[in-house]
């Protein structure tokens, strides 16, 4: 068949039996990354620079490097992983000699030979559009083995040697009975003796073995050094069996989960895990009447919690279109410094996060706050385990919206604005400045 000439050589007729992409979001709703196709990767795999020095570049700054729409294709997790929607190209049609940007077009009608060819750009737009279908939701604020997010965003960060080290092996009691209902009770995951280092076979790795990862970690917090904290919360589940947390739950994992507590692993242990200061948010489940005290006056003050379920959650699987409260205005992941856990000694101190961690709650507000009777102001100056909280100035807590977006939050906010954050879809239209 000729190469068309004109607009009109085009057939542009519907492909019988072909189901083409369709969205039910605006252009506005997206999070576009743009690319220069030249300038963004050739589709050869190479092994990760490990020098500390930087690369000299390439000598001829104006000429092609080579980047291809191949790939673009290679690298659509890469551009999911930061948070992206929708992908805007530099022009890939034919371009007149040395014009590696794409904006000297000399024929709209054919690809540049330099990027690929006309295929290899219906292969991009396919991959992108099942790759939204297939991938384009949150990760679960925990999974069925009670892992967090933040494991799940591994290979998008540069780290996913040590996401391959994970085994996922969740208990079901009609398939999988062999399985396990908490990620640290498969030996695979976590050695099971009581001693560190020692009580394992040499040379053999765990994923929990991973120093802190630096997008995890916040370096204005205090006691973030793993050996200056004294135990590492794995999990923080609350509200009912079977929606926050597994149920039934394998026999032989010896688990026992209850509303709105916490797994801390003290001892040599703790040390194996890497750390975060940044939690994802699973919103306020429950509707019901509580008590705060103000820790200035003493007085208690009834008030109404709000079920306001957040985008992480128990084995869930959120989109960017489930959020009908505006992803702008609905928290994604916030920071939290740790806090003092008063254990029996030699055990209590500091207490961290594990990155294998899932998920922070509405429910008990942020720290530091007066009024607020779950702060700790005798030994975490103000801050409490599990809850957001940070050592900015101003105790100001970095907040990922769901739009991408970081924002500081006041942790002495109205405490039903902040559940109507933390919520996706509760039907209340706030914003972080009211």
């Amino acid at each position: 068949m000729p190469a068309p000439t004109s607009i009109s050589d085009i057939d542009l007729t519907p492909i019988t039996g072909k189901t083409y992409f369709n969205t039910d979001r605006e252009w506005r709703e997206e999070f576009i990354y743009f690319l220069m196709v030249d300038r963004f990767q050739d589709d050869v795999v190479r092994p990760v620079a490990t020098g500390s020095a930087r690369s000299a570049g390439v000598a001829t700054p104006n000429s092609f490097y080579g980047g291809t729409i191949k790939g673009v294709t290679r690298n659509l997790d890469y551009i999911a992983g930061l948070g992206c929607t929708a992908i805007w190209l530099s022009p890939v049609f034919e371009n007149n000699p040395g014009a590696y940007h794409g904006y000297n077009i000399g024929n709209y009608l054919a690809i540049d030979p330099h990027f690929g060819t006309k295929q290899d750009l219906l292969d991009l737009v396919e991959a992108a559009h099942s790759f939204e279908s297939a991938n384009g939701y949150f990760p679960s604020g925990m999974d069925k083995e009670m892992i967090g997010p933040l494991v799940y965003i591994l290979p998008y960060i540069e780290q996913d040697a040590w996401f391959r080290k994970w085994t996922f092996n969740a208990y079901d009691v009609s398939t999988n009975i062999a399985g396990h209902s908490i990620y640290y009770r498969d030996p695979n995951n976590q050695p099971q003796s009581s001693s560190y280092p020692d009580g394992y076979p040499a040379g053999l790795s765990f994923p929990v073995e991973a120093k802190s990862i630096g997008t995890f970690t916040c370096p204005a917090a205090v006691n973030q050094g793993i050996d200056d904290q004294a135990s590492v919360l794995r999990w923080f589940a609350g509200g009912q069996a079977g929606r926050d947390w597994p149920n039934p739950t394998a026999p032989a994992d010896a688990t026992s989960f209850a509303a709105y507590t916490g797994s801390f692993l003290v001892g040599n242990l703790h040390k194996m895990y890497g750390r975060t200061n940044y939690l994802a948010m699973a919103g306020n489940r429950e509707t019901r009447a509580d008590e705060l005290t103000d820790l200035n006056s003493g007085n208690a003050t009834q008030v109404a919690m709000v079920a306001a379920k957040g985008v992480f959650s128990f084995n869930s699987k959120e989109r960017i279109v489930n959020i009908q409260d505006g992803s702008s205005n609905t928290i994604g992941f916030m920071e939290s410094a740790g806090g003092y856990v008063n254990f029996a000694a030699p055990n209590n101190g500091w207490g961290g996060n594990a990155y294998s961690m899932g998920v922070t709650y509405t429910t008990f507000g942020m720290c530091p706050d007066k009024t607020n009777q779950n702060c700790d102001y005798t030994n975490s100056g103000g801050l409490s385990w599990g809850l957001p909280g940070s050592n900015h100035t101003g105790n100001l807590i970095q907040t990922v919206f769901c739009d991408g977006s970081v924002r500081s939050v006041k942790p002495d906010m109205p405490y039903s604005l902040f559940v109507f954050l933390g919520g996706m879809s509760d039907g209340a239209a706030v914003t972080i400045d009211q």
